[in-house]
């Protein structure tokens, strides 16, 4: 199960999310990391237009790849 890097592009959203019980508003611009088998759910977005966000699953092996190549 990878971690989960997600970035609001547009509108905004409310997230929930467990152990520990944690609700966060996200806007355009803000991000958040959440790690690999926390569970979460989208509480809320702006009724009025579509939410656009980006969502990228990162394995642990391949964190550490990228992270390699990045010192090299």
């Amino acid at each position: 199960m990878p971690d989960e890097w997600v970035a609001v592009l547009s509108r905004k959203v409310r997230l929930s999310l467990l152990d520990p019980d944690e609700e966060v508003l996200l806007a355009p611009g803000d991000w958040l990391w959440i790690a690999a088998r926390r569970k979460h759910r989208v509480e809320w977005t702006l009724p009025d237009a579509a939410t656009l966000w980006l969502a990228v699953f990162v394995r642990e092996q391949d964190a550490e790849v990228t992270k390699t190549e990045v010192e090299s």
